[in-house]
């Protein structure tokens, strides 16, 4: 093999490299664009998740004050009910004896 055989071997390995290197780096190029929209992504999911936390924290601490309240509210309408009761009572046997 003479020497411009060979340098026409080599030329030509070196002409696909480089269509190699220049696919390689559109691919890279890609690859960058899209991990930088996935990191936008997943900067937005995780202020989502903590907005949602937060509202959660403080559900749960609402939680068992609401709770509390409704049962208070509770004992006290069976107390007025028991109260009208009473005085329904009252006016029967007021208006027995009249």
């Amino acid at each position: 093999m003479n020497w411009l055989a060979k340098i026409d071997q080599i030329e030509g390995k070196v002409l696909r490299l480089a269509q190699k290197l220049k696919r390689v780096q559109q691919e890279k190029k890609a690859l960058q664009l899209e991990n930088e929209q996935l990191k936008k992504l997943l900067k937005k999911k995780e202020n989502t998740i903590g907005v949602l936390n937060n509202r959660l924290e403080t559900k749960q601490r609402i939680l068992p004050v609401e709770k509390e309240l409704e049962e208070r509210d509770k004992e006290m309408l069976m107390q007025q009910i028991d109260q009208y009761i009473a005085e329904l009572d009252k006016c029967i046997e007021w208006l027995h004896k009249i």
